[in-house]
């Protein structure tokens, strides 16, 4: 026991002790800065927009920021040219370190081809939630004299009936003709103002009403991507005390002019949407009711 304290005590002890503690710290140290320059530490870099990019002009971009790409699906947008990216992550901006995979999704060089699903004899409801869940658009609504009420009687894609199962484009636009009972039954029309063109064919079509002519005024460009416009005036109007048969098309204006929404007033202090609303212009020979048989 004495000799142990005596050891412990003497200077070969404590400078063996020093030692292991510097070869301690000098082994972390080392380790840190080789991990350091293993992983490029503090050396991130954004990650370029390649939206719009044709894919041979971003993988030449990938190359000289060091990155690696892979495609990681492909889908059809009109208007895009065929292979160019689409989407991408990480999102333009994010930090990364060299080497990172980018994952692109491309635009494919032709739409992709699907079997038609069967709405015929379900609701317009139903009907629209197939369409979406299959990738197709719900197009125009045309209706038809028969025992049941709003429900689909046929389907048809650019003019011509579609079968259940027959091939059509993914993004297709799929008209529908639907039912509205035996009688001439009327109802008042909803309120369309302030609703796009397309939320305005939702509403219309619940209330089994069909969307018309969309015409612009003079604050509308309709080549403008960017443009939002909202309907300002529709004919026939709504009202309680105006009816008009099941089936009606409806006419609307659109306007991206906020001054045209309900309670705008002009440089005098008038509300402006009476005078827009019930005014008899010229345009009158636009609306058609197309109340088919």
């Amino acid at each position: 026991m004495s000799e142990i304290k005596s050891y412990l005590k003497s200077r070969i002890f404590w400078k063996n002790i020093l030692y292991a503690l510097g070869g301690f710290v000098f082994l972390l140290i080392f380790t840190s800065t080789c991990s350091r320059i293993y992983t490029h530490h503090n050396r991130s870099y954004a990650v370029p927009d390649f939206k719009d990019m044709p894919l041979s002009d971003a993988v030449k971009l990938i190359e000289k920021k060091k990155l690696r790409y892979e495609i990681f699906d492909s889908i059809y947008v009109n208007g895009k040219e065929a292979g160019a990216i689409i989407d991408q992550h990480p999102k333009p901006g994010f930090l990364v370190k060299k080497k990172r995979t980018v994952f692109f999704t491309i635009n494919a060089s032709s739409p992709e081809k699907i079997a038609m699903p069967n709405l015929v004899g379900i609701t317009l409801r139903e009907g629209k939630a197939r369409l979406e869940s299959f990738g197709l658009i719900l197009g125009n609504l045309s209706y038809r004299y028969d025992i049941s009420k709003s429900v689909i009687l046929e389907q048809r894609a650019s003019g011509r009936v579609i079968l259940p199962g027959d091939s059509v484009l993914k993004g297709s636009f799929i008209d529908l003709v639907l039912s509205k009972g035996l009688g001439n039954e009327m109802a008042i029309v909803p309120d369309l103002t302030g609703l796009s063109a397309q939320q305005a064919k939702i509403w219309l079509a619940d209330a089994m009403f069909s969307l018309g002519a969309t015409v612009p005024d003079e604050s509308y460009d309709v080549n403008d991507p960017l443009a939002a416009p909202f309907i300002y005036k529709q004919k026939p109007v709504s009202g309680a005390s105006i009816k008009v048969p099941l089936g009606t098309t409806v006419t609307v204006w659109l306007t991206v002019d906020s001054l045209k929404l309900p309670g705008a007033v002009d440089a005098e202090g008038q509300y402006i949407m009476d005078e827009l609303n019930y005014d008899n212009e010229s345009d009158n020979n636009i609306f058609d009711n197309t109340d088919s048989d």
